[in-house]
């Protein structure tokens, strides 16, 4: 008969009979098993085989299950912070190409947005020299000249370096304001045009790489003082032919630009006015006719410009510093702070972008996120981005550069 048990007070173990060893208590349904109670003078009931030693273990893993956690947050946590640090500070070079020692892009090296990303050419103290778009590997590739003489119009050694769509040649004006071209690593340089009563400035290619454009300045004495009508025009790169665009005292001496699919150029009016004189981005066809005016009243007039291989055309002025883009409706829209001076060249990528800050340092954006990092030294100009590859085009394409670019015949942008 089971012991009697007070109301409201836990069931007492059995009593067992003297001498025996305990029995472990019946469990109800769902109850959890309790421990076996000692009987007087018996010892306590060993643990089935192994009870020990399981504990043991369960112990040492939950003592080291904490530690090992800890070290895999510290190593994930580490590692994350070495990769964010990378990035933010070289966020093109994750994609972009290492030059060879040659100083054009590796052969097959994939870059930002799906084309080979080249490196970044400039002239600093007179010598052109280039870099990665990173900034790393900043090397000579043309030595600087003599310097001219004290008013005089004639450049010196070197200026406007242009690398080719396909990286693999450098034009750029040399001594005397001749137009030279030269392997991509500065070396066999050779004359394409030779102005015989001026010099040249800012080649461009064309997007197909077979032809630039150039800016011809005339001068009877380019000592003394510079007449005659600027021009614009287009030489073969393989000097065989050149033949004039257009001639006017109207235009700028501050580069050309090609459209897209290489059918047009587009190019700065010199300021004109009081106050703050105000200049134009005209553009006409490749093969010459009527200029048209793309966007008016820049004021200061335009410092620089660029527009193939990117979609939309960028430039600089010279009254506010900064980047701005002529959209697709014809209206201007800033691009960067005003720390970022002058000076837009698109990546091949036609997503990045570079220009010169106010340092003098060259920095990489794009259009979407802005200002992503200064790279190289300080104290450069003229820098162009180059060595990507030639978009394929057909000697038939029909289409226009309205198309590419978004400017309609009849549009015409204005400052407000």
């Amino acid at each position: 008969m089971p012991p009697a048990t007070t109301p409201g007070s836990a069931p007492s173990a059995p009593a067992s009979a003297p001498g025996a060893a305990p029995t472990a208590p019946t469990a109800g349904p769902g109850a959890a098993p309790t421990a076996p109670t000692a009987g007087p003078g018996a010892g306590p009931t060993p643990p089935a085989s192994g009870g020990r030693r399981r504990q043991r273990v369960v112990r040492r893993t939950w003592r080291v299950h904490p530690l090992v956690a800890g070290a895999i947050v510290v190593v994930t946590a580490t590692v994350a912070f070495v990769a964010i640090k990378v990035v933010a500070s070289h966020p093109v070079a994750a994609t972009g190409p290492r030059n060879h020692p040659g100083g054009g892009p590796s052969p097959g090296s994939s870059g930002v947005g799906g084309g080979t990303v080249g490196p970044i050419v400039f002239v600093k103290h007179g010598a052109i020299e280039e870099m990665n778009p990173d900034g790393t590997d900043v090397h000579h590739l043309v030595a600087a000249g003599p310097v001219p003489s004290p008013g005089s119009f004639v450049s010196s050694c070197c200026s406007d370096p242009a690398l080719s769509p396909d990286g693999a040649q450098l034009a750029f004006v040399g001594q005397g304001g001749i137009l030279e071209l030269a392997d991509s690593n500065g070396q066999h340089a050779r004359a394409i045009t030779v102005p015989s009563n001026g010099f040249v400035s800012k080649p461009a290619w064309s997007p197909s790489g077979k032809q630039l454009a150039f800016i011809t300045l005339s001068c009877l004495d380019c000592n003394v003082l510079l007449e005659g009508h600027p021009t614009i025009d287009i030489v073969d790169a393989d000097g065989s032919t050149i033949r004039p665009v257009v001639q006017s005292d109207a235009i700028a001496d501050v580069g050309v630009a090609w459209s897209p699919d290489g059918t047009q150029l587009a190019f700065a009016t010199v300021p004109r006015g009081r106050a703050v004189p105000s200049g134009a981005i005209e553009v006409l066809p490749v093969s010459g006719g009527r200029t048209r005016a793309i966007l008016r009243g820049i004021p200061g007039g335009v410092s620089g410009m660029s527009w193939a291989p990117g979609p939309l055309l960028l430039f600089s002025n010279l009254h506010e510093p900064g980047i701005f883009q002529i959209d697709r409706r014809g209206a201007e829209r800033r691009l960067t702070n005003p720390d970022i001076a002058s000076s837009p060249t698109w990546s091949p990528d036609g997503v990045h972008f570079a220009a010169i800050e106010l340092s003098g340092r060259v920095v990489v954006a794009t259009v979407g996120a802005g200002v992503q990092a200064p790279i190289g030294p300080r104290g450069v100009s003229d820098v162009q981005w180059g060595g990507g590859p030639a978009p394929s085009t057909s000697s038939g394409a029909s289409t226009s550069a309205e198309s590419a670019s978004g400017h309609s015949p009849a549009t015409v942008g204005r400052r407000v």
